[in-house]
């Protein structure tokens, strides 16, 4: 058996992004068995994928005990490929001990100081490029991180380029794979039949709205204002958001927290607005399938949802952080670009609005 173990401990949007790479190296390497090394938040939705056979739980926070446990796990057996491409330590400790005949490893390269002085650039966690290379891995990348970033580095495309030694088969064009639960989709529909939705702006909402101008306590003016400019129905949705502004969402728009009732019934409705509160994941998901646009301040997970499903999804980001967003956006998504303020600014309702109503209209 040809052992493939995958290290990717951070974010769910981070693990969609080479999705596709995943069944794709485990498809290319005959009688595979792919193990992944995660969270235990994501452990719960990588165990639907099909092409996964064993997951490792892990987070930083583990005892000592655990995580020597899970390095032990790891040593146990002889991998055929080993893939660390999350940037963190353990991860690289753990592939400089496996036993494996491929190593592949993505490096950051960042910014640092001497004594807050002389600024250099090093590369993490090992310091050096030429540890990683000669010591942990056999192949490498190289992504600069966000404070030292001079132009755009595709990392989706980095990705693919990291694996083209053992698999061919991944394009930039194919989309990120994530499990759809059938009964979250009948859910879902049934939903959107109930509530006549046809057509819909979804709007996901987090910790990134907070800096627009009065959006703490003027929120429901700027999804009104977006509503009635582009007349189309809107869903919002948040995930243990509590954030101050939200109180001001749930009074001014219908909202049904799925943690209180979970069968979301509608006696009558007659809303252009609703609320849609801590959704599960699975239903999340079909409901950016089934959405027209999604607009988010680039939230990981939603844009890159919507790269595995094709989606349009507008993102609402300060002038400042476009180039940093462009390194993450799927090739394969219809992705259109707002701005809440520039390097002088911030933007007024209106403004946001009309950029707004530009893409979609």
């Amino acid at each position: 058996m040809n052992n493939i173990i995958w290290f990717r401990t951070d974010k769910l949007g981070d693990f969609l992004i080479h999705s596709h790479l995943i069944r794709d190296t485990s498809n290319s390497i005959s009688d595979s068995y792919t193990t992944v090394v995660c969270s235990p938040y994501n452990e719960k939705i990588i165990k639907e994928y099909d092409f996964i056979d064993e997951t490792i739980p892990y987070h930083k926070d583990f005892s000592l005990y655990q995580k020597i446990k899970i390095l032990l796990r790891i040593l146990r057996r002889n991998y055929h490929t080993s893939v660390a491409i999350d940037g963190k330590k353990f991860s690289y400790f753990c592939s400089l001990l496996a036993k494996s005949h491929n190593k592949i490893g993505l490096v950051y390269r960042v910014k640092s100081s001497f004594l807050g002085f002389f600024k250099y650039t090093r590369y993490r966690p090992f310091t050096f490029r030429f540890i990683s290379k000669n010591f942990i891995f056999d192949h490498i990348k190289v992504m600069t991180g966000r404070g030292s970033l001079q132009e755009v580095e595709h990392l989706p495309s980095i990705y693919i380029s990291l694996l083209e030694n053992i698999q061919k088969k991944t394009k930039n064009t194919d989309p990120y794979v994530f499990p759809v639960n059938k009964h979250s989709e009948e859910y879902i529909l049934k939903l959107l039949n109930k509530i006549k939705y046809k057509e819909f702006l979804l709007i996901h909402l987090d910790e990134k709205w907070v800096d627009i101008h009065n959006f703490n306590t003027e929120c429901h003016k700027l999804i009104k204002k977006i509503q009635q400019s582009i007349n189309m129905k809107i869903v919002i949705t948040s995930f243990n958001n509590t954030l101050s502004y939200m109180n001001n969402v749930r009074e001014s728009f219908a909202t049904y927290d799925y943690n209180i009732d979970n069968t979301l019934i509608f006696e009558s409705f007659n809303e252009n607005i609703i609320h849609l509160e801590n959704i599960p994941i699975f239903e999340f998901e079909r409901l950016i399938f089934n959405s027209k646009y999604v607009l988010s301040c680039h939230a990981g997970f939603v844009v890159q949802v919507c790269g595995a499903n094709s989606s349009h999804v507008i993102d609402l980001l300060n002038s400042t952080d476009c180039m940093w967003y462009d390194c993450w956006v799927p090739y394969n998504t219809k992705y259109s670009r707002a701005l809440k303020s520039d390097d002088k600014r911030k933007y007024s309702y209106t403004e946001i609005t009309d950029q707004i109503k530009k893409i979609v209209v």
